[in-house]
């Protein structure tokens, strides 16, 4: 078996948060095509509250939101990190600032973005079944 270094484990994260956005954005875009479809054409059978499912949609299209806010400040910190390699006598530098607030806001959306999937699916989650449950 190969020796792991720092590059080895920040390339495999950096592969596992490209996927897990991706999971999260699949799952709240169909969270949110499932609310649309509730609300335009509710099932007659079965009887879902129209608040909670607007919570559910809100909840959902929140999870979208932070994925662009931490792609955005992302960018940003890549901006910035760009023009300082620019700006340096022999165009690179040391690393990553860790101190840089846009690098710190990406990674706070990433783990916000998380949260608020799980989050949506239990409330997604209760509030079908509580549909189901009444029938």
């Amino acid at each position: 078996m190969a020796p792991m270094t720092a590059k080895d484990t920040m390339t495999e994260m950096a592969s596992l948060s490209d996927r897990i956005s991706t999971q999260v954005r699949w799952f709240a875009a169909g969270v949110v095509a499932l609310i649309w479809g509730l609300l335009t054409t509710p099932p007659s059978s079965i009887r879902f509250p129209f608040l909670p499912l607007v919570v559910v949609g809100l909840l959902a299209v929140s999870v979208l939101f932070c994925d662009f806010l931490q792609y955005s400040a992302g960018y940003l910190s890549t901006w910035r990190l760009h023009r300082k390699i620019i700006n340096s006598p022999n165009q690179t530098i040391d690393g990553y600032d860790a101190r840089d607030p846009y690098r710190n806001t990406r990674f706070a959306f990433f783990w916000v973005k998380q949260m608020l999937a799980i989050v949506t699916f239990a409330v997604l989650a209760i509030t079908l079944l509580r549909g189901l449950v009444t029938l």
